[in-house]
């Protein structure tokens, strides 16, 4: 199988070419969501492109400053999962679902290092994993080089490098991929805005295009915070007449979710009331981040909020910060896209008494 180029001869090769990058861009729009799954300690990390987008040689995602990530798991160590949709030339052009498993490697490997002088120009790295993925029969191993590096911008970075369609099983190119990592970044100490950060480089032909280089990058709010509050209300009515006149109390759980992630309350999220398992109701917060919901009360009973607000699309008129040069030069990397990342979090338990009569 012929190699392809090593990515950092052709960037210091593309340097001179930077002024097209701009037009390169044009045809190469992808996309960086996030979600954090608070209750699972689950971080998605997902990259998205349509058919439209020349295929994808390298991407290189970037974990905001502030931010932990774990790497000291034993080789062999499952830490995640991985999905998504690539694009099969030999199946007629089919969309065709990957699924797999994230497991840490060893670093020792040669073929893995050999891998990784191609990909990244070193064999050094903080941690090696690798993604192995099956579509249609095939199996795909993809190499993830993980580097622990704190910058004004970045905590860690996770690099991928893919070969040309043409080299590959049924042609195939990426269109979307999410890894699914389970206790592997740890929040901030302290709040406030953060940005996820990628940055992607397309193929022309059968060799990367450095000049066609973008940034995308994912808002992030922190702390993410669910709250659940409520309170007992009766409702107090008469049966029958004269000294057969009797009170009759019917008792209501009277409850407010709250959603907000740095201090801002989050419109639009998704939240399910729930008694243990069962979704007893739901709605969507309002511009206060809340929902109310008042429910029957036949005993005693402990209620928790689930909230989960999905990653967003595109944010029209938002711009990367910051925004990364070409390695090299002081030339800025075209921002792709901005999105807000997702959450799902659950409030603590909320207990509401039924007086005993």
């Amino acid at each position: 199988m012929r190699k392809s180029p090593r990515f950092p001869v052709l960037v210091l090769a593309a340097t001179a070419a930077l002024a097209s990058a701009a037009t390169a861009a044009a045809a190469y729009n992808p996309m960086l969501q996030a979600f954090e799954d608070q209750d699972n300690g689950t971080t998605d990390i997902s990259f998205v492109q349509t058919t439209a987008d020349d295929p994808t040689a390298k991407i290189q995602f970037y974990s905001p400053a502030g931010f932990t990530i774990s790497t000291t798991q034993a080789v062999g160590t499952r830490i995640g999962t991985v999905d998504g949709q690539v694009f099969a030339a030999g199946l007629a052009g089919a969309t065709v679902p990957v699924t797999g498993a994230v497991a840490v490697a060893d670093p020792t490997s040669p073929t893995l290092q050999g891998l990784s002088m191609q990909c990244t120009g070193t064999k050094t790295h903080t941690a090696y994993w690798v993604a192995t993925v099956a579509a249609s029969g095939n199996s795909l191993a993809v190499p993830v080089f993980v580097d622990v590096a704190t910058t004004a911008f970045s905590s860690s970075s996770l690099s991928l490098c893919f070969l040309p369609p043409s080299q590959v099983t049924l042609g195939i190119h990426l269109l979307e991929a999410t890894l699914h990592l389970k206790d592997v970044f740890g929040p901030p100490a302290a709040g406030g805005e953060f940005r996820w950060t990628a940055v992607a480089t397309p193929f022309a032909g059968d060799m990367p295009n450095p000049a066609g280089t973008v940034e995308m990058q994912a808002t992030d709010h922190q702390p993410i915070q669910v709250a659940l509050s409520g309170k007992r209300v009766t409702k107090t009515t008469f049966k029958g007449r004269g000294k057969h006149r009797k009170k009759h109390h019917t008792y209501f759980a009277s409850l407010v979710a709250a959603a907000n992630t740095g201090g801002v309350p989050q419109e639009g999220a998704t939240v399910d009331f729930m008694v243990g398992t069962k979704k007893v109701a739901s709605g969507t917060t309002n511009t206060k981040g809340q929902v109310k919901r008042t429910l029957k009360l036949t005993k005693t009973t402990s209620y928790t909020a689930h909230v989960k607000l999905e990653s967003s699309g595109p944010i029209s008129g938002a711009t990367c910060s910051p925004q990364l040069p070409f390695p090299g030069t002081s030339v800025l990397i075209p921002c792709a896209s901005v999105t807000n990342v997702g959450f799902s979090a659950t409030s603590s338990p909320k207990r509401i008494v039924k007086p005993k009569h």
